[in-house]
């Protein structure tokens, strides 16, 4: 079975690439990396901890780390 993650080309373009997204790679494989509890409530306080100390708003945060979780733009659901 191949279980390598298929990441949109077009999500990966507008959503990793480029500034500011491309310098949140190495914290954000930080941050879930030690996060613990590895829980919604300790995750999600985590990435609005990361996103604030970089003056960047929630939601361009959680869509990169959206593609870089599961490859695509849209969630689960």
């Amino acid at each position: 079975a191949d279980d390598r993650l298929a990441y949109d080309p077009k999500a990966v373009a507008e959503n990793v690439t480029g500034e500011p997204t491309a310098g949140w790679l190495a914290g954000l494989r930080h941050l879930i990396a030690t996060t613990e509890p590895f829980d919604v409530p300790t995750l999600k306080a985590a990435v609005e901890e990361f996103a604030a100390a970089r003056g960047a708003k929630l939601k361009p945060v959680s869509q990169t780390l959206r593609v870089l979780v599961t490859g695509k733009e849209v969630g689960f659901g």
